[in-house]
C-alpha cells in the first residue's frame, strides 16, 4: 500500500442515525490511519434522512407514518442545519427515497448551507481530488399511474437522460445510485433492483457502481462494471475504497465487527423476464398501504401504534388474496374493505 493512501468512506441508508455515521466517520479514520493512510472524503448513497423537524408537517402522510414506525431519529439533522455541528469529513451524497425532498432541493441550489454536506444534483457529474463521481439518486417508479410517477421520490426520466449523457460522454470512476441495477434473489425472496438501471449502468460503464436501498451488502457485476450494495449505515456497515495503479479495491466493515469483506455474498444479474412478470403481477395490484392511510381517517396516536403496524400487515395480506382471486378489482373496493376491517378492530370485533 502507497504512503498516504487516500481512502474514501461509503456508505448507505443512515435514516436519520447521524450520531452512527460520524461513529462511522470516525472508525473508518482509524483504520485508514492504522493503513498508512487517511480518508479524504466520504459518499452516501442515500436516504441520509435528512429533515427539518419544525417542517414534518409538510411531509406526506405515510413518510410520517414510516417516521414513526421505524422510529427514525429525524431531530439529529437539526443541529447540523443551523451550524451547531458539522460533518468530520466532507461527505458527498445523493437523495434516497425518504428524505424531505423540499429541504434537499434547497441544499443543492445553495438556498442552505450544511458545512461539509454536498447535496448532489441528479445525473450530475462531479470531480472530487480527480476522481469522477456520477450520480444518480432517488428510485425508478413501478406505478401503473403516470401522475404518481411525478412524486419527488422517483427518479425522473429527465434525470436518467442526462446522466446516460454525461456517462457516456466522459470516464466515470464511481457511480454512486440509490436503486440498484436489477439483480438475482441469491437468498432473498425475490430479486431487486430494476432493469432501467442496468440499461443505464451497461451503457455508462463507470469502473465501479456503488448501490444503496436495499439495506444489505453484497456484490456484483454488470457489464465491466464492478456493483457494490453498501448495506445500512444505521446498523453500522461502511465499506473503504481505495484506488492503486488504477484498480479499485473496495472493503467492507461493521462498527463492531470489523472488517467483513470475505462475508459478502456475491449476487448475479437478475433475469428482466423475471422483472417483467413480478411487475404484470404488481399492475393487479388496487390500493397501496399509503393510499389507504390518505383515505381513511384514523387517530394520530392509533397511526403510531405498534399494534397498527401489525393490522396493517394482515390488511394487506387479506387484499393481495382478494385481488388475485378477482374479489376486489377496484381501489373503491379496497378502500372499503380497509374501512371495514379498521372499523372491526375499532369495535373489537377481529
Amino acid at each position: 500500500m502507497a504512503v498516504d493512501q487516500a481512502f474514501i468512506l461509503a456508505v448507505a441508508d443512515s435514516h436519520s442515525s447521524l450520531d452512527v455515521l460520524e461513529e462511522i466517520i470516525k472508525k473508518a479514520q482509524e483504520i485508514a490511519s492504522a493503513l498508512g493512510g487517511r480518508v479524504a472524503f466520504g459518499l452516501h448513497a442515500g436516504d441520509v434522512g435528512i429533515y427539518n423537524i419544525e417542517k414534518l408537517d409538510s411531509l406526506t402522510s405515510k413518510e410520517r407514518w414510516l417516521i414513526q414506525k421505524h422510529r427514525n431519529p429525524v431531530e439529529q439533522f437539526f443541529p447540523y442545519l443551523h451550524k451547531q455541528k458539522k460533518f468530520t469529513l466532507p461527505v458527498y451524497a445523493i437523495q434516497g427515497n425518504h428524505e424531505d425532498f423540499s429541504l434537499a432541493d434547497q441544499i443543492i441550489a445553495g438556498d442552505i448551507f450544511v458545512e461539509n454536506f454536498f447535496l448532489m444534483e441528479q445525473g450530475s457529474l462531479s470531480l472530487v481530488d480527480n476522481i469522477s463521481i456520477l450520480a444518480l439518486g432517488k428510485i425508478v417508479s413501478k406505478r401503473k399511474m403516470p401522475d404518481q410517477d411525478l412524486l419527488p421520490k422517483y427518479m425522473q426520466e429527465q434525470e436518467r437522460l442526462r446522466a446516460l449523457q454525461v456517462g457516456t460522454r466522459e470516464k466515470i470512476d464511481l457511480m454512486l445510485l440509490h436503486e440498484p441495477p436489477y439483480l438475482d434473489k441469491h437468498d432473498r425472496k425475490c430479486s431487486f433492483g430494476n432493469p432501467a438501471i442496468t440499461s443505464l449502468v451497461d451503457q455508462v460503464q463507470p469502473v465501479v457502481v456503488l448501490c444503496g436501498h436495499l439495506h444489505f451488502c453484497y456484490r456484483s457485476r454488470v457489464g465491466a462494471s464492478d456493483v457494490y450494495g453498501l448495506g445500512e449505515a444505521r446498523q453500522g456497515y461502511f465499506t473503504l475504497l481505495s484506488r492503486y495503479e488504477m484498480r479499485w479495491q473496495v472493503r467492507y466493515f461493521h462498527l463492531t465487527r470489523g472488517e467483513i469483506t470475505d462475508q459478502i455474498p456475491w449476487v448475479k444479474p437478475g433475469n428482466e423476464v423475471d422483472f417483467n412478470k413480478r411487475m404484470e403481477k404488481r399492475m393487479r395490484r388496487t390500493v397501496t398501504a399509503a393510499a389507504i392511510i390518505r383515505n381513511i381517517s384514523l387517530d394520530d396516536a392509533f397511526l403510531s401504534s405498534a399494534s397498527f403496524h401489525g393490522f396493517m400487515g394482515k390488511l394487506m395480506a387479506e387484499i393481495r388474496q382478494l385481488e388475485e382471486s378477482g374479489t376486489i378489482r377496484s381501489k373503491e373496493q379496497a378502500l372499503a374493505y380497509a374501512k371495514d376491517f379498521f372499523n372491526k378492530i375499532l369495535y373489537q370485533e377481529i
